[in-house]
């Protein structure tokens, strides 16, 4: 009799043991109801943003910009594609012409640039009189001379007037006004545009 009381009794400290810890005595699997599986906060369902979206979430823009291509002992502007983020402007133009010249597959087909690679903009390009647009760069322009330099003006100006947006463009040169150097190799100190280096033009790209 005294065995069965002490059964007894373990088996109360035990139930009250699994009623104080919150343990459900039902001997069958009981189902959650989805409000309550809503509540679990191990689920996570906010959108996530890739890295692509915080760098730049505009979408690209195929641009033209100038290159130099050597063929038959000429050496020519050709006009070779980029992607900026849209919508374009001459500064992401330009900036794309400086910093990002041709590539392993480009150069086999011989295209090349004829600008020093130490040129920057020194400044945004400003608009004067509506369709003129003024370049200011650094000295690393003038690392070249002769025809490397006619061709490196060539390719400023005819990717920056590749847009349609401005016509003619002006240079400054370390803050200085500096006359462009045009398709012949004569200094100009007025606007020019693309036209003005016609002769350095691949056939296919004449306008």
């Amino acid at each position: 009799m005294s065995r069965l009381r002490g059964l007894l009794a373990v088996g109360a400290v035990a139930a009250l043991a699994a009623a104080g810890c919150g343990v459900d005595t039902d001997d069958e699997p009981r189902i959650i109801p989805p409000d309550e599986a809503a509540t679990d906060d191990s689920i996570d369902d906010s959108p996530t943003t890739s890295a692509e979206d915080v760098l730049d979430p505009r979408p690209g823009q195929v641009v033209e910009v100038y290159f130099t291509q050597a063929l038959d002992g000429e050496t020519e502007l050709v006009r070779a594609n980029r992607t900026v983020p849209g919508p374009a402007t001459e500064v992401e133009l330009l900036n794309t012409l400086l910093e990002d010249p041709p590539g392993p597959s480009e150069r086999q087909q011989g295209l090349i640039t004829s600008i020093p690679e130490t040129t920057q903009l020194t400044s945004p390009p400003q608009r004067q009189d509506g369709s003129v647009l003024n370049i200011s760069l650094n000295y690393g322009i003038f690392e070249v001379e002769g025809e490397a330099l006619r061709l490196a003006f060539g390719q400023i100006v005819c990717t920056a007037t590749s847009l349609g947006t401005v016509q003619r463009v002006t240079f400054e040169v370390d803050g200085v006004a500096r006359p462009a150097v045009d398709g012949e190799g004569r200094e100009t100190n007025g606007p020019v545009d693309c036209a003005d280096y016609d002769t350095l033009l691949a056939p296919e790209e004449n306008r």
